[in-house]
């Protein structure tokens, strides 16, 4: 019984320690790119190079709502895990409006079934190739895209208030 209870809290630190070392890694990075856009002006932050590609104004927009999405996500598996329940999240494509290369809008929910079962088939270094090395274009939910052109220092204001 002692030898389970010591397993137990030693695991427990492990993530407890895992969980730090993001968060503060975390935290590393969005003071970095904060440092990058300090002094930004609107005209340059709502610059793009194209007319089909973002600017650093949307990208910053877009990392606020992913952000806010992923933490929701988050925040669910919390409360989940607080009630003993499973910590296993299913998200759908509904929920995120995601679009599937290849796959008709009309169709994306049909597919979320035969898709979830075929992902349960790939293996996990499959996965994160496929991720890691995209053969075919990734697509962002919908509820991540960002406004045209919000101001700079919004922006800057949310990325420090996220972070606390």
């Amino acid at each position: 019984m002692t030898e389970s209870l010591s397993v137990a809290s030693a695991t427990q630190s492990k993530m407890d320690t895992g969980i730090v070392d993001s968060l503060h890694r975390v935290a590393e990075v969005r003071g970095s790119l904060l440092r990058l856009i300090t002094g930004m002006t609107d005209p340059q932050a709502h610059y793009a190079t194209r007319p089909d590609t973002w600017s650093a104004a949307q990208i910053l927009d877009h990392l606020l709502l992913s952000d806010a999405l992923y933490r929701a996500q988050f925040r669910r598996l919390l409360d989940m895990a607080a009630e003993g329940r499973r910590n296993n999240l299913t998200v759908g494509f509904a929920e995120v409006d995601l679009d599937v290369p290849f796959i008709p809008k009309a169709l994306v929910p049909a597919m979320e079934i035969p898709l979830t079962l075929l992902n349960m088939f790939i293996p996990h270094v499959v996965r994160e190739t496929l991720l890691r090395y995209p053969i075919v274009k990734a697509t962002h939910p919908k509820i991540t895209d960002p406004a045209p052109a919000r101001p700079i220092t919004a922006l800057r204001g949310e990325l420090v208030s996220s972070l606390a």
